[in-house]
Formats: C-alpha cells, structure tokens, sequence
C-alpha cells in the first residue's frame, strides 16, 4: 500500500495540467523523484493542483505529505483549503481552524473559514473572518462579501459604512458603490446618494443608466421633476447611442427610461429585443417579467 500510495504521489498528469501551471508541475514533480519524502515540494504541488481544479491529486500529495510531517502548518493550511473546495466543511474546518490559532493567518484561510461559515449560516462568525481578510488585504470582492452579510442582518448602517470604507480603500470601485447606493435606497439617503451618482456621471461617457438610478432617488426624495428630467435625458442618450449601433445593453437601457417613463408597450419591445440580441441577459429577462404585469 505504501508503493501504490508513493507511484501515485509521483504521477503527473499533463493531460489535465493547465498549460499555465504544467511547467512548475513538472519541475516540482521532478524534485519528488529525487526525494519522495520532500515535504515542501508536495505541498508545493498540491498549491499547483488546488489552483488547476485537481482536488483530488492535491489531497493525494497532502495525505503523502502527512505521514512525514503530520503537525506541519503548510500541510495542515493547504489540506483544509483543499478540503473547503471540496466542500467537506467538517475537516475543513478541524485543520483551518487550528491554522487561525497563529500570528498572521494568511488572507485565503480567513476567506475559507468565512465561506464555510456563511455556508453553514453562521454569519456573525463569516462577518468576523471576512473583515479580519480585508485587515491582511483590501479586495473588492471581500468588501461585498462582508456587505452582503450585515445586509442579511440587516444592520444597514454597518453595511453602509462598510461600503464607504471599500470605495475609499479602493479608489471608487464601482461594484462597490453600485452596492452602496443599493443600501443607501433602503435608508433613505437620497443626498449621498445623489452626490455619488453625480461624481460616476462625471467620469463616465455613457451616462445613461446612472442618470436612471438617480432619477429613482430623486423621486423617492419627492423631486418627480428632476426625476422625469433625467429620464428624458437617458432616453435621448440611449435613442443616440442606439443609432451608432444596436447593442443589447443600450436596448435594456432605453427600455428602462422608457419604462420609467410610463411608455410600458415601447419598454417591452426594447426589452425583447434585447433579450433575441443576447438570451442570456438576466436583467432583460427580469425588466420584461416586470413589465409583462404592467397595463
């Protein structure tokens, strides 16, 4: 059994290796000829293999590497990623979790442990392990990560605030303030809102679907003036646009304005128009839902 185990632990596959990572496979694999017992060089290659999508050979090496160096820190930390991409959270868990007990926990173990536990539904635990990532390495995707999860709870404020400290970290990325805006709808923060919108608008070319969003704060804030104004606006913009060329996008964009504006027959058309241009458009197939109901 310890021959097979080993034959299997010096097998590459470069059938399935991504071109990308075939060459660092190779070189690593040809260390392990040389010394099977290479404990780094295996956890080397399981990094490589985790990284590829060959779960199950970077647990083979892993197991290989723990019958030399059980209590290793890299074979305990790889093993538990490993096993969280496989979706077996209980092991996962016993190896990440003893990783945590030490000084400088790496981002990817924190953002492991999060994943599980928001899997699991412990949020507050997920919340903590997501906001201890962004502390080693702010990431737009873990500023939503941790949004999403004080929007689950509802504690808009922290989420908000959340929002800011990202776009502030980030240089205004704009997934993050699409998210901001999204809480600040929900608070009523029609000023800040309105005040972000106004600095996308300047930066940005098209400014069509910004003008949109705007609109719908300013209604809420009981401007119906300014709000049917910027819909005209993103009307004549989208009829512009649309004569340059017929794209999907500026057709859902036009349905939207003339949705907005009441026209509800024209939004339909555009919208499926739209959706013939391109049927994977999720927004398209939900604007045309929504207007299927609308007299």
């Amino acid at each position: 059994m310890r021959r097979a185990a080993l034959l299997c632990c010096l097998v590459v596959h470069p059938l399935h290796a991504h071109q990308g990572l075939a060459a660092d496979i190779a070189r690593v694999s040809a260390r392990l000829w040389q010394d099977p017992a290479d404990v780094s060089a295996l956890v080397e290659r399981a990094v490589l293999y985790r990284r590829q999508g060959e779960l199950a050979l970077a647990l083979a090496d892993l197991h290989w590497a723990a019958t030399f160096a059980p209590d290793d820190v890299a074979v305990v930390q790889e093993r538990g990623l490993v096993l969280a991409r496989m979706g077996d959270h209980v092991a996962a868990l016993r190896d990440l979790e003893r990783v945590a007990l030490r000084d400088d926990v790496p981002k990817d173990v924190r953002v492991a442990l999060a994943t599980i536990h928001e899997a699991q539904g412990h949020l507050v635990e997920a919340w903590v392990q997501y906001d201890e990532a962004l502390r080693v390495h702010p990431d737009p995707e873990l500023f939503l990560a941790r949004g999403r999860i004080d929007e689950q709870l509802r504690r808009w404020e922290v989420a908000a605030s959340g929002y800011r400290e990202g776009l502030s970290a980030l240089d205004g990325a704009v997934v993050l303030r699409l998210a901001l805006l999204r809480v600040l709808k929900v608070t009523c923060g029609h000023q800040e809102a309105i005040a972000l919108i106004d600095d996308a608008m300047a930066a940005s070319q098209v400014k069509a679907d910004w003008a949109l969003m705007r609109a719908d704060f300013r209604e809420q804030a009981g401007d119906g003036r300014g709000a049917r104004r910027d819909r005209e606006n993103a009307l004549r913009e989208s009829n512009e646009l649309l004569q340059r060329g017929r794209t999907a996008l500026r057709l859902l964009t036009r349905a939207r304005a003339l949705a907005a504006l009441g026209r509800t027959s024209e939004a339909r058309k555009d919208a499926q128009a739209a959706l013939e241009l391109a049927p994977r458009l999720d927004d398209a197939t939900s604007l045309l839902a929504t207007l299927q109901h609308r007299p």
